[in-house]
């Protein structure tokens, strides 16, 4: 807005200068202001040509604000022509980078600095968003301002920041935030308990959703089922189910409920959920019948879910088993089916129990004796395939399927072992 009168002579003799963009008083020669075009002194007529053409940077990122952004100069051994430079340059290049680092960053601003070169490297590693990457800077710019610093190293509480802001978005767990960290486990808990105890942070439990969300992701759920995990995660907060110290029984609970709920074909074992959840399968299996329990009721389908559960409980059936070690001991495809059908019919007839190996080798010593084929093969060798020590088990239950079966299949219990 131009003025109506000059500041020093106070004469309304003022004009605007065109060329050089200036307010000028004609009386005195006093530019009072001058005139900048904020514009981009460029045409373009094209998206693609604009973005060509623009030279700005990036906007203002929450992460950089507060800290004082001083020009760097690259460590190169070229000048800006490409010319190698030489040695005496080289060394100047040297003392001028060290004289501008200390004369631009000061001691408050080192933590900053170190703390997002640090982060930078933990997105690389843990691939968490640049949403998580400014809310994890802002926490620690709120611990460096209240002087954590001095009781823990600035890593772990960038540890314990990222932890808290990961914990409810991604469900990572702790030692997957050391797994990524130079520092101990124990000094980032020692770090998060600082920021608790300073109102740095409140501490608060990870949602059971969020587990359960991002484990049903890693098994490749389809979208259908993990709401339903989801949802019973809610119903089992509601429920204030004793949850524990470490959430993952509880989760892998639910994910071994899922498919039984949703009306959908989908194979998963306690072992997989185990593996993948790094605990056990007992603890898994006890919060299974826990949530059976106390929300059977609510999640319907009780009696359909409990069988399920108890066919899938079971151990490998027994014709897998004969298929594996009659593999191992080369024998034809005709062999295998005969004694994965012989398996079957044993199976459904006979007592196992826990010494399955034994009924195992007795079946493929039997299959050679059934089939018409001339096929060789000896006790030893049968045992020496099974790792048992004995063969006398194994003759015991060639013995008991001939006398129960030997008219099923054919075979007179004189022929024994």
């Amino acid at each position: 807005m131009m003025q109506d009168k000059c500041p020093k002579c106070k004469s309304d003799r003022i004009i605007f200068d065109a060329i050089r963009g200036e307010i000028v008083c004609t009386q005195c020669g006093h530019v009072i202001s001058t005139m900048i075009d904020t514009g981009a002194e460029w045409r373009a007529f094209s998206q693609e040509e604009m973005e060509k053409k623009a030279r700005t940077g990036l906007g203002i990122s929450p992460s950089l604000q507060k800290i004082q952004m001083p020009t760097f100069i690259d460590e190169s051994t070229k000048d800006a022509t490409h010319r190698t430079l030489t040695a005496k340059q080289r060394r100047q290049a040297k003392k001028l980078i060290r004289a501008q680092i200390f004369a631009t960053m000061t001691p408050k601003d080192k933590p900053l600095y170190t703390a997002r070169d640090l982060l930078q490297t933990k997105k690389l590693k843990l691939k968490f968003s640049d949403e998580i990457f400014n809310e994890t800077i802002e926490l620690f710019k709120k611990a460096f301002e209240k002087g954590l610093l001095r009781s823990c190293s600035t890593e772990a509480i960038l540890d314990a920041c990222l932890y808290y802001v990961c914990k409810d978005k991604l469900g990572l767990t702790r030692k997957e935030i050391a797994s990524a960290s130079s520092r101990k486990l124990k000094e980032i808990d020692k770090a998060y308990r600082l920021l608790v105890f300073n109102k740095v942070i409140r501490s608060k439990p990870t949602p059971l959703r969020v587990i359960v969300c991002r484990f049903a992701k890693q098994l490749g759920f389809p979208t259908i089922s993990i709401e339903c995990g989801m949802e019973l995660a809610d119903m089992v907060e509601e429920a204030r189910l004793p949850v524990g110290r470490d959430p993952r029984s509880l989760v892998g609970a639910i994910l071994y409920l899922i498919p039984q709920i949703v009306p959908m074909q989908w194979k998963i074992t306690f072992q997989e959920i185990a593996k993948l959840l790094q605990t056990t399968e007992v603890t898994i299996r006890d919060r299974y019948e826990l949530i059976m329990r106390e929300l059977g009721h609510k999640i319907g389908a009780v009696d359909r879910i409990r069988r399920a559960y108890v066919v899938k409980s079971r151990s490998t059936p027994l014709r897998d088993v004969v298929c594996k070690y009659a593999k191992k001991l080369k024998y034809p495809p005709i062999f295998i089916e005969c004694g994965t059908e012989l398996a079957d019919l044993v199976e459904a007839n006979l007592p196992i129990g826990k010494d399955r190996k034994s009924f195992v080798g007795a079946i493929l010593y039997l299959v050679p004796q059934i089939v018409p084929i001339q096929w060789e093969v000896s006790l030893q060798e049968i045992a020496q395939v099974l790792q048992i020590k004995s063969i006398e088990k194994i003759k015991d239950r060639y013995e008991l399927i001939i006398e129960n079966l030997g008219q099923e299949i054919g075979i007179d219990r004189n022929r024994g072992a």
